[in-house]
């Protein structure tokens, strides 16, 4: 046979060349496979991951060790191998440079004073810095807490430049008897009473007497510590204005003041004389315009004519500062785009709950929320300030906040442990309240109805943020199928039928919206993952989901007694009120961090165990009931008490 001639000097040029960029195209392909899928490949790993299948290397496990540093340490798990460099420190909220002392650093995410985190594509995951944030405020602000009666006395005097009231030094001694921690973080008292500041002691008592005459309120009167009474005898008293109320009504009014009394039963010897008016149903009563309560906070003098400082009607807009959102810019006429909300790519997260529950700088929230949408554009402010305790609040409202006793328990049930528990998605379960369900009411976007409708979607797509491991750009949300999101994460319903509603409006609701079997606790304990939203109000089932071995997840707009005493992203995962946050951290945790939920889930109960007792309860209503006091003596500085923090340390 003939030998086969070698190709010409051109041609075989030519085919080295061809063959060394085949070569070369093909390594680079692999490559880049390796380190970063693209989106159609991000997604498939993302909803195989959601059912557990085994990393690649193309995403490594969630427990990455990138320069020493391990997420699950940085939440305080104990250290299994010697760290080899030192973690480093998270930039702090509103920081626009990366961590110092890397020079590989990442960008920083941005931290707004509206509560928010804004994330940078170029930054790593954000809740790896939320996480690591959340420890470090709340390791902060433990070891910060006063030790002595002195120093809290001058820690005190820091924050709310005047002296404690009179009987300081008895809620002192409550406090250390019964182990209660964070003594010096009551900033929520401060914050509600320092308006009444301005009006004089008359003025309050006037006031007082006025508001307890109103219907649906109940007045607790106490002889006070000094009181010639025996200390036995010197008890509180009530009494309830049930004009006006149906029988129900007089009914929930009477458990709750004895609630009430339950509470300063063991400390109403230790009180100062005090007359304290209650709201006796469960969402606020007060609602002031801002030029009246900013001037009162600034210690402005408010003579009676001054009550007339509000006239425009501008709804909930009233109470906000005119450069807020809500009252600048907002146009109330005009319905915000649940789609678009969601379709959003540019995403945010919760840093600071407190701010994030502000409608007036998160104007969307009035109507998003049952609660303030179904007053419309909201109600006129009230030329009247009075010192009455409600059960919750907004932060548009002016109630005094007090501790609620409504079902509160430490009983859950059986709670299997984290590693026993059989089903990982999130649990739902709820009637479908929140706002009265009408022609012409926007119910369609408020925030049960918004759960229940996204996480019953079967088409369409959601812009998720990926999966990447520490310290590594997170990069741009992948569109996933919702379908598989949902049957992945989700077990959401109303349950039994729908109530609050016009019947047509209840015929809606009942077939276009998913309604499935109750589940009692023993139930809902198998999940490790449980949703706590606002319905009507506040939810008063945060104690019983806290005290389980699952993590809470929680959205609402409604601050708490105990809201300056747990720490978002250590105790609980805090949800924005549109809900549009809610995919993203739910993949970030099932998809590889089931340590870090798991680490969420116990430090959330053993918070509940240790400062969400009743005598944490006590303890605050102590302290409120004594600057109530103080308000009300004739003579202010006589009733303060004015030992320095110095003298007695």
């Amino acid at each position: 046979m003939a030998p086969i001639p070698l190709p010409r000097r051109g041609v075989r040029t030519a085919l080295i060349i061809g063959v060394l960029l085949w070569l070369g195209y093909s390594l680079l392909k692999r490559f880049t496979a390796v380190v970063e899928l693209d989106e159609a490949g991000q997604a498939q790993l993302q909803r195989a991951l959601l059912r557990g299948a085994k990393r690649t290397a193309a995403a490594p496990a969630a427990k990455t060790k990138a320069n020493g540093f391990d997420p699950a340490l940085a939440l305080g798990e104990k250290q299994k191998k010697k760290v080899t460099a030192p973690v480093a420190a998270v930039a702090p909220p509103k920081a626009a440079a990366g961590k110092k002392g890397k020079k590989d650093a990442l960008p920083a995410h941005k931290y707004l004073d509206n509560g928010l985190l804004v994330v940078n594509p170029k930054g790593q995951h954000p809740i790896y810095d939320l996480l690591e944030k959340g420890k470090e405020v709340w390791d902060g602000k433990l070891e910060r807490a006063s030790k002595t009666l002195g120093q809290a006395v001058d820690e005190y005097r820091r924050r709310y430049d005047r002296a404690p009231p009179k009987g300081f030094d008895r809620w002192w001694a409550y406090a250390q008897k019964h182990n209660v921690q964070l003594p010096d973080e009551y900033d929520q008292i401060n914050k509600d009473l320092t308006p009444f500041h301005a009006l004089t002691p008359s003025q309050i008592q006037t006031l007082v007497r006025t508001a307890s005459s109103k219907s649906g309120m109940y007045t607790i009167s106490c002889p006070g510590a000094e009181s010639r009474l025996p200390s036995e005898k010197r008890e509180c008293t009530f009494k309830v204005n049930t004009e006006g109320l149906n029988a129900e009504g007089k009914k929930v009014a009477n458990m709750r003041v004895e609630a009430q009394m339950g509470l300063l039963r063991d400390v109403a010897a230790e009180l100062e004389e005090v007359q304290a008016v209650f709201y006796s149903h469960d969402v606020p009563w007060q609602f002031v315009g801002h030029e009246y309560v900013s001037r009162t906070c600034g210690g402005t003098r408010v003579r009676g004519a001054d009550h007339q400082l509000d006239w425009a009607h501008l709804g909930w807009a009233s109470a906000c500062a005119p450069h807020k959102p809500l009252r600048k810019s907002y146009d109330v006429k005009v319905l915000p785009s649940l789609q678009n909300i969601w379709d959003e790519r540019a995403k945010t997260f919760i840093w600071d709950h407190k701010a994030a529950m502000d409608p007036c700088t998160h104007p969307t929230m009035t109507h998003l929320q049952g609660f303030l949408s179904g007053h419309g554009k909201g109600p006129g402010p009230s030329k009247e300030l009075y010192p009455v305790m409600a059960m919750c609040k907004t932060t548009l409202h002016s109630d005094v906040l007090a501790v609620s006793m409504e079902n509160w328990t430490e009983d859950v049930g059986v709670d299997p442990p984290w590693e026993e528990k059989k089903d990982d998605r999130l649990l739902w379960r709820g009637k479908n309240t929140g706002i009265f369900y009408k022609k012409g009411v926007p119910w369609e976007i408020s925030q049960r109805i918004n759960l229940v409708s996204r996480t019953d979607l079967q088409k369409g797509t959601l812009p998720v943020l990926p999966l990447t491991p520490l310290h590594k750009p997170v990069g741009a949300p992948k569109n996933t199928p919702i379908s598989d999101l949902n049957k992945e994460l989700m077990d959401v319903a109303f349950v039994d039928q729908p109530i609050q509603c016009e019947p047509a409006e209840c015929a809606r609701v009942k077939e276009e919206y998913r309604f499935g079997a109750r589940v009692n606790w023993a139930q809902g304990n198998q999940y490790k993952y449980m949703l706590d939203i606002d319905g009507n109000g506040w939810s008063a089932r945060f104690k019983r989901l806290m005290t389980t071995n699952s993590v809470i997840l929680k959205s609402t707009i409604f601050p708490e007694w105990y809201t300056d005493r747990v720490q978002p992203w250590v105790h609980y995962v805090p949800i924005k009120s549109d809900l549009s946050d809610l995919y993203d951290v739910l993949t970030f945790f099932r998809a590889g961090h089931d340590n870090l939920a798991k680490k969420i889930a116990m430090e959330g109960k053993k918070w509940s165990k240790t400062f969400w007792r009743k005598e944490d309860m006590i303890s605050y209503q102590f302290r409120l009931f004594l600057e109530l006091s103080r308000l009300m003596a004739s003579d202010r500085e006589a009733a303060s008490y004015r030992v320095k923090g110095s003298d007695l340390d």
